[in-house]
């Protein structure tokens, strides 16, 4: 179901811990033309944030 929700286009580019963290991300992509989502994974202590962003192989290589 996850394929559905994201595409098959999109990939995960970095993973932190902190939500704060994951939003600042978010917003330098962004402002650099480069959409990103965030995903939330575990719970808890063990939670954390995926950093995804849609596109081929070249937007992620700017992304990263």
């Amino acid at each position: 179901m996850l394929f559905a929700l994201f595409g098959c286009g999109n990939k995960k580019i970095h993973t932190v811990k902190i939500e704060a963290e994951a939003n600042q991300i978010i917003d330098v992509l962004g402002e650099n033309g480069i959409k990103a989502t965030k995903e939330q994974i575990g719970e808890g202590e063990r939670k954390s944030f995926e950093i995804r962003i849609n596109g081929d192989d070249e937007n992620v290589s700017e992304a990263i």
